[in-house]
């Protein structure tokens, strides 16, 4: 079962030089920037409604961890120093969602990223989970993209703490982390052996708010890999989901790859 997700996806990319190309091309970007229309709306507005709670959450914590400070047993401290840093993580989510909610295509600054040193950036900064044993990490080395450098960010973090969160009852937690090159595309895939899914439901994953599992198995809200899906499209790709029910999953992120003589846009 596992060998499934070690297979190519299954996706027609668009040849190099295929002179239909550019009709595909714009055909997408047309009904990518319609969704993306309604997407702003709905973005902006839950961002701004949940940043107001989550800037109090942050500084009522602040404060109680000022006010316990010198007097407060170790266990009151870590729970304290933890709440803040979930808060503050959010914080920082929300802020990342406005900045590509406000965005175009066109507008985002783009550069080249060294994506092995961003994930393991990430992993320092992830969640602790309750788990049965730690996860085995399998970053690959030299890996590169040229995008925008915040919104990879959040949508690596969201694959990477995805991966955390449905490895957390596996005996031996394996995630995989890769790139390649398929033409003009640059390809990073992220892969586990935990609860997978039915490939049959692999397109709901990318819904907001959808969640093919239950609270106990992996709580969450199911906004993670639709803001994925979103970063991916803003880039003018797509994101795709392999998955085998209790064997495991692998999310892929396909980007464009740098245009012949372009310069970074700061």
């Amino acid at each position: 079962m596992m060998d499934h997700l070690n297979e190519p996806v299954d996706r027609a990319l668009p040849a190099d030089g295929d002179p239909k190309l550019e009709s595909v091309l714009r055909t997408r970007t047309a009904q990518l920037e319609e969704r993306n229309r309604e997407l702003d709306v709905f973005t902006r507005e839950a961002a701004h409604e949940l940043r107001t709670p989550i800037a109090q959450l942050i500084g009522i914590t602040e404060r109680m961890i000022d006010h316990h400070r010198g007097d407060a047993g170790p266990q009151l401290g870590h729970w304290l120093q933890l709440q803040l840093k979930v808060a503050r993580h959010m914080d920082e989510t929300l802020r990342a969602m406005l900045d590509l909610a406000r965005s175009s295509i066109d507008m985002l600054s783009m550069e080249d990223i060294d994506v092995t040193a961003l994930c393991h950036t990430l992993l320092r900064d992830l969640p602790d989970e309750d788990r049965c044993a730690p996860v085995q990490w399998r970053i690959a080395p030299r890996m590169d993209a040229y995008a925008n450098r915040a919104a990879l960010a959040l949508a690596m973090r969201n694959l990477l703490s995805n991966a955390v969160k449905y490895t957390r009852e596996v005996e031996r937690p394996v995630v995989s982390v890769q790139a390649c090159t398929i033409g003009s595309w640059r390809r990073i895939s992220v892969a586990d052996n935990g609860l997978g899914f039915d490939e049959a439901k692999a397109a709901r994953l990318f819904e907001p708010f959808v969640r093919l599992h239950t609270d106990s198995q992996c709580g969450g809200i199911g906004l993670g890999l639709s803001i994925v899906k979103r970063v991916a499209e803003r880039h003018g790709g797509f994101v795709d989901a392999i998955g085998v029910p209790q064997h495991g999953a692998r999310f892929e992120i396909s980007l464009r790859t740098r245009p012949r003589d372009s310069k970074p846009t700061q």
